[in-house]
């Protein structure tokens, strides 16, 4: 009796302890791995005892796959984008904050999201959040299948701007934009929280206190490094 025990039982457990995927946006066709966001995942989970695998996904898709639990976890999301989403419910503590601006060519000088009026703005395709402030600001976007896409478009002329998050302009530091290429100052920006299954609703609390912990200890600001300005500036209480 022990011997199966120790045959069957283990494994099944192993098994479960190892399932546990948690969905990511692929919105760069440059490398879809966010480092410094699984690094925050992974460090969160591991305080409550979970480990993680990754997934990455169209941002769409990944909503919709955690929603009907294919996956378990959504990395990070805008609260107001999930309201069609039944079976999500987020972390009350939110895990980064993105910041959105936008690139431009030089003579277009952009100080705040109204001077993008009639302009021909390019967002990347799956982008929610970004998707929702403009429409609640009457303008009108053209998608683009990835950031690398849309800044061609921009250098060609195409579109006159180009709205993207801080994070995903940061995948590409150091191979520059294109001549002439500014970046406007930070127009709107958004707490993100993560975001379970309500097959997992047990962890909520868990999950919010290893948040706090990481932001308190120094972890958060240690994992992010470069990409610091993405922690949130209070944690919700």
């Amino acid at each position: 009796m022990i011997v199966f025990i120790a045959i069957f039982i283990l494994p099944a457990r192993s098994v479960v302890a190892g399932s546990y995927i948690v969905g990511l946006p692929c919105a760069s066709d440059k490398d879809c791995r966010s480092i410094p966001l699984e690094n925050l995942v992974t460090e969160m989970y591991r305080r409550v005892g979970i480990e993680v695998e990754f997934r990455y996904q169209p941002k769409m898709r990944e909503l919709a796959d955690a929603d009907h639990k294919v996956i378990d976890a959504s990395g990070a999301r805008a609260l107001s984008i999930l309201s069609p989403f039944k079976n999500l419910v987020p972390v009350p503590v939110p895990i980064v904050e993105v910041r959105y601006v936008a690139l431009t060519r030089s003579g277009d000088r952009i100080r705040q999201i109204d001077d993008l009026h009639e302009f021909k703005v390019g967002i990347i395709r799956g982008d929610m959040y970004g998707s929702k402030i403009m429409a609640e600001h009457e303008k009108q976007v053209y998608y683009v299948n990835s950031f690398k896409t849309g800044l061609r478009m921009l250098n060609q002329g195409r579109i006159r701007a180009l709205l993207t998050e801080t994070g995903t302009l940061a995948l590409y530091k150091g191979e520059g934009l294109g001549e002439g290429v500014r970046r406007s100052g930070t127009l709107f920006s958004e707490k993100m929280y993560h975001v379970v299954n309500k097959a997992h609703v047990d962890l909520i609390p868990r999950l919010s206190e290893a948040i706090r912990s990481m932001q308190s200890d120094g972890t958060m600001e240690r994992i992010l490094g470069d990409l610091n300005h993405l922690q949130p500036v209070e944690a919700a209480p």
